[in-house]
């Protein structure tokens, strides 16, 4: 999804926005058989099932010399690009398998949840909210220098595009759902968040189905997400979403300088 997704919004060519992406293509006898991404910001994705030990180098070749920052995908794709890659363990942030869910959302019941879009009036909620988010997921740690930048510019984001959505009870803000990729008729949910004191009492649950309501209505036909926890899966469960498999998420502490004896 983040490889079709930043082809679809942001072209082959872009450069300078930290989601533009620089795509290799594998092709046997004129058929596509994977598709490789390296974007601004330092982040790997791949979608090449079939790839064997000599794809893998090759990409890791073609990425040689550029700072790394982690890796998202597959999980037995990313632990091929992994062994060929040389990242040490001292290097290693986050390296995360989460479980992969799907969702028709033909099988959505009706939400009657309200959810709006956030206004420049939320940005200081959404920023501590996104710096929660980020330290939960293990993004960042709540010492990191980065992550009140990371989160000031997710929240930014948040403001400016129309992706994310706020839960509100009793014209209270206590959850918020966002997508991080699209394409076509299909989303990808991420930065689902509710603050800690206000867990365990289904807004998670509530947002997501509220959200995916108001997308079915736009044409949007399935949803997929990856959980952080198990207490996450089984509130995605609930509302409709089944395993499909793994995710695995892998960071850096700091971003690497990719090289050496490929």
């Amino acid at each position: 999804m983040f490889l079709a997704g930043n082809l679809l919004e942001h072209g082959l060519f872009e450069r300078e926005h930290r989601h533009g992406t620089e795509f290799w293509v594998l092709e046997d006898s004129g058929s596509i058989q994977g598709v490789f991404g390296a974007t601004m910001q330092g982040y790997l994705m791949v979608q090449c099932p079939d790839g064997d030990h000599a794809v893998w180098q090759a990409f890791a070749q073609c990425v040689a010399g550029r700072l790394f920052r982690g890796i998202t995908g597959d999980a037995a794709q990313v632990e091929h690009v992994m062994s060929v890659l040389g990242i040490h363990a001292d290097d290693v942030a986050l390296d995360a398998l989460d479980p992969l869910m799907f969702m028709d959302l033909s099988d959505l019941p009706d939400s009657a949840s309200d959810i709006r879009a956030p206004s420049a009036d939320d940005w200081s909620l959404l920023k501590d909210w996104w710096r929660g988010y980020l330290v939960d997921a293990g993004l960042n740690t709540a010492d990191d220098a980065n992550v009140d930048e990371d989160s000031a510019t997710r929240a930014t984001v948040s403001v400016q595009e129309n992706a994310t959505r706020i839960l509100t009870v009793e014209d209270q803000s206590v959850a918020m759902s966002s997508i991080n990729a699209r394409v076509k008729n299909m989303v990808q949910i991420g930065g689902v968040y509710t603050p800690r004191h206000l867990r365990g009492q289904g807004f998670a649950g509530r947002v997501i189905a509220a959200h995916m309501t108001e997308e079915r209505g736009a044409g949007v036909k399935q949803a997929i997400l990856f959980a952080a926890s198990e207490m996450a899966t089984k509130a995605y469960e609930k509302i409709g979403f089944t395993q499909i498999g793994h995710y695995r998420l892998f960071l850096a502490k700091t971003p690497v300088r990719l090289g050496g004896q490929l």
